[in-house]
């Protein structure tokens, strides 16, 4: 009887123990479960910096896609002997550096970004540019440097990638860069749809329609400065500005002495403000002088700073004044001129100066300033 009665009390406390270990740990289990889980507001914070990541991803990746250049951008050449893969470049120097903070950025973007199709386009974009400076590598090594033309053996995994067309082995670098402008879009414009909140492009993918008529438009306006009204409808016979070209042509002589009078205009102004340049610099004038600098004048401060008076120099005379339009949509013409001084000794010298003005509401500013 005392034996059963030991067992029963056994029982008893093994039940109680068995109930109260699984109690701890329900509670246990319980706690963490709750630590997991995030609260709203830190799952909208995670939320948002995952798109902020994926925004600079897209920032990073047009700004390399905007290193390069469209095909409608460049036009054609009469002979393919000269045209110039190098004006598929438009951001220089700044170049390499664009195409490292795209790399730092999608590589950044792995960690920070769960999104497997963010990821997959933005890898896919990156991908299109290392294939490009693969090709700007080969392009400019010191086999191919003074070469129009590409070896298609040596490409050929790109071609083959990209599908790009080709008839024999040897084909221009133009040609190529062509071909490879329009992939450089297509995955950051794919990129863009998928992310929250992406900003306008500020340099959007055309329609075929609208790069032709930006082609359209860009022969036009090459052709209208040099007045090659010919050249223009040879290629455009029913272009947007036929109409303007055939005018232009019956008026040819017409549009050339306006833009004689206004050139020589110009030639005037300019030598007269030359002449208040040359005064103020002589006397060393450093506000009169700072005045025609422009804020574009590399180094102004600096060069400001070291103008000193030159008391040594009795007279000077321009002579040879010519200026030339060197970008008349953005009014900047290039005087170039031989300035005759005078010493107080009665010794003579003549020094040649280049100066590149640019017409502005304040009037006539220096860009540049080259002598000797």
């Amino acid at each position: 009887m005392l034996i059963h009665c030991h067992r029963f009390l056994l029982f008893i406390l093994c039940t109680v123990f068995a109930l109260t270990l699984t109690c701890s740990l329900c509670s246990a289990q319980g706690r963490t479960n709750g630590s997991r889980q995030s609260s709203p507001a830190q799952r909208s914070v995670l939320k948002s910096s995952k798109n902020e990541a994926a925004l600079g991803v897209l920032t990073r990746l047009r700004a390399i896609r905007d290193c390069w250049a469209d095909s409608y951008m460049i036009l054609p050449s009469n002979t393919p002997s000269e045209e110039n893969d190098s004006l598929f470049l438009m951001c220089g120097t700044e170049y390499r550096l664009r195409l490292m903070e795209a790399q730092s950025a999608v590589a950044d973007a792995a960690d920070a970004v769960n999104d497997k199709a963010i990821l997959r386009e933005a890898t896919a974009a990156l991908g299109v540019f290392s294939d490009l400076d693969t090709l700007y590598r080969l392009f400019n090594s010191r086999g191919y440097f003074f070469s129009g033309d590409v070896r298609i053996s040596d490409i050929y995994p790109i071609v083959h990638k990209y599908n790009l067309t080709y008839n024999e082995n040897s084909t221009s670098k133009v040609a190529i860069y062509r071909q490879m402008m329009q992939h450089r879009r297509i995955h950051v414009d794919r990129l863009a749809e998928l992310i929250e909140g992406a900003p306008a492009d500020s340099n959007p993918t055309l329609t075929p329609a609208q790069a032709e008529a930006a082609t359209d438009d860009l022969t036009w306006s090459r052709a209208a400065k040099g007045m090659a009204y010919e050249w223009y409808l040879g290629r455009y016979p029913k272009g947007r500005h036929a109409a303007e070209a055939r005018d232009s042509i019956a008026r040819k002589d017409q549009i050339r002495k306006e833009r004689d009078d206004q050139l020589e205009t110009v030639r005037r102004s300019l030598q007269d403000t030359t002449h208040k340049v040359l005064e103020a610099y002589v006397r060393g004038d450093k506000v009169t002088y700072g005045n025609f600098l422009s804020s574009r004048f590399p180094s102004r401060g600096i060069y400001i700073a070291k103008l000193k008076p030159q008391p040594e120099v009795a007279s000077f005379e321009i002579k040879d004044f010519e200026v030339n339009p060197y970008d008349s949509e953005q009014q900047l013409y290039r005087a170039t001129i031989n300035v005759r001084y005078v010493s107080i000794f009665n010794k003579e010298r003549v020094y040649p100066y280049s100066i590149l003005y640019l017409k502005t509401d304040r009037g006539w500013e220096i860009v540049e300033w080259h002598s000797p």
